[in-house]
């Protein structure tokens, strides 16, 4: 229920046939959940037809929890809040949350029949569901069936991973004073490993987002299991509209009071 209420939220303005960003335009992060919720589609759909039901909601309550809940949706909180209305990161990330809502409301409807309803009607007042039929019992089940580039989905299955490792540290960090939220923080990579550098560098400006930091930077280093993730606390000061800790917060002589990338949007309205 929270995991639907959060993304009804934020896709208040959305509107498909004028926003939605088509899959091989969307951001990596967007393509890999779409990715995972096929997955999710077809799981369920097979228990329903075995009449699996407690598997089937199983199934779904398991992506709410470990994919949305855990992960995606917190990742995606930086570019929903604080960049243009209209920009591809925003705008992607809705046509995601879209796409996501509609069809965890149809998965869910033959169990949790009223939440769903209920859902649907508030779904069909925002400006994506105002072509909707009248009941969710009167829609079709999804279909699924959206397949990422196994490049995509093998690069956003080690970031999880290592995401793990990452978020060990930030809560030793908190737990030893150096830090007291995620976005105090700047995580540093080491790794001597050829293939983890590589890696670390196509990922390397993803990772703010990825683990709620401010700034996430790359060093050589001997190190044992491949890489280890150092926190420091951010450089600069804090930004009060993004809350994220730059050096250039405060530089822009028209919004001197927020971080550059806040004064662009800012200067851009």
């Amino acid at each position: 229920r929270n995991t639907i209420r959060y993304m009804l939220g934020a896709i208040w303005d959305f509107e498909p046939s004028v926003h939605a960003v088509p899959h091989d335009k969307m951001l990596d992060m967007d393509r890999y959940i779409l990715h995972r919720l096929s997955g999710v589609i077809a799981e369920t759909r097979d228990h329903y037809d075995s009449f699996r039901f407690r598997k089937a909601i199983r199934s779904i309550a398991d992506f709410c929890i470990l994919d949305l809940s855990s992960f995606y949706l917190d990742a995606s909180k930086d570019r929903l809040y604080t960049l243009g209305v209209n920009s591809l990161e925003r705008r992607s990330a809705q046509t995601a949350f879209f796409e996501i809502t509609v069809s965890l409301l149809k998965l869910m409807a033959p169990v949790v029949s009223f939440t769903a309803e209920e859902a649907w009607q508030t779904l069909r007042g925002t400006p994506g569901g105002k072509h909707f039929k009248q009941s969710i019992f009167l829609e079709e089940f999804p279909k699924g069936g959206y397949k990422a580039p196994q490049e995509t989905v093998a690069r956003w299955e080690e970031i999880r991973a290592v995401r793990e490792k990452v978020l060990k540290a930030l809560e030793e960090a908190r737990q030893g004073g150096l830090i007291g939220s995620s976005l105090e923080a700047k995580v540093v990579f080491k790794t001597s490993d050829e293939r983890m550098a590589r890696f670390f560098r196509e990922t390397l400006d993803q990772w703010p987002a990825i683990a709620i930091v401010s700034a996430a930077e790359l060093a050589e280093a001997d190190v044992k299991d491949g890489f280890e993730a150092a926190v420091f606390h951010a450089d600069g000061a804090k930004c009060p509209r993004c809350w994220q800790w730059k050096t250039d917060t405060g530089s822009d002589p028209k919004h001197p009071g927020v971080c550059a990338r806040c004064a662009a949007v800012l200067n851009a309205l």
